[in-house]
């Protein structure tokens, strides 16, 4: 990183930093640095976990869709099982066109 910014900033004065070291203090007074921590904030995610909610319900993701959308504790094994469980379902529905239709929701 020392050789990056002494590239970026041939200038800037300040003492490279040490191997994976960096403080804002070593980059020039005019240097402008933006944070965008909306995404992570409490707020944001219960509308995104909102709006994945709806989107699966509508239909329009599916089930592996919304575990990656809503990032819960061991996502990868409950993605895997998702998709294990569609694969199934499809195949079941190939080999038993008949059962189309059948175990939809009742209005």
């Amino acid at each position: 990183m020392a050789g990056f910014l002494k590239k970026m900033f041939p200038g800037m004065g300040a003492e490279p930093p040490k191997e994976g070291e960096f403080t804002l203090k070593q980059l020039p007074e005019d240097f402008h640095v933006g944070v965008d921590s909306h995404s992570a904030s409490p707020a944001f995610m219960e509308d995104a976990h909102r709006t994945a909610l709806e989107l699966h319900k509508a239909g329009a993701i599916s089930p592996a869709d919304l575990i990656r959308l809503m990032h819960p504790q061991h996502e990868d094994m409950l993605i895997a099982a998702a998709e294990r469980r569609e694969a199934a379902q499809a195949k079941l529905l190939q080999e038993h066109p008949e059962l189309l239709g059948k175990g939809g929701k009742k209005h």
